[in-house]
């Protein structure tokens, strides 16, 4: 029976170690990847203020007058959602974007 060698575990041939860079590289993409959903959200934010801007400016609503008083149920609930979610989703890219950032900070 041999002794078992001095000096702890020799390294395999074929296995190559993690560099600083590879596993920065992997860190990056997940702030990176915060921050693109950040301004994706932004972007739905404002499709939902367009929504509003054109329901305000509708020929429906211009038949029925500038007041919602003359306004269906319906019609009249519709910016509220609409505002609802534009300033939901602000609200969340704003979080998503500091995640971001404090997930870069992070890594670096």
């Amino acid at each position: 029976m041999s002794e078992p060698s001095q000096g702890g575990p020799r390294p395999l041939g074929y296995e190559s170690p993690r560099t600083r860079a590879t596993a920065l590289r992997h860190g990056m993409i997940g702030g990176i990847a915060l921050l693109a959903a950040g301004l994706g959200l932004i972007v739905l934010g404002g499709c939902f203020l367009i929504g509003v801007l054109a329901l305000s400016t509708s020929p429906a609503v211009i038949n029925y007058g500038p007041s919602m008083q003359n306004w269906p149920a319906a019609l009249a609930l519709m910016p509220w959602v609409l505002y609802l979610l534009a300033f939901g989703c602000f609200a969340g890219a704003i979080w998503m974007i500091g995640a971001g950032v404090r997930w870069l900070y992070s890594v670096a």
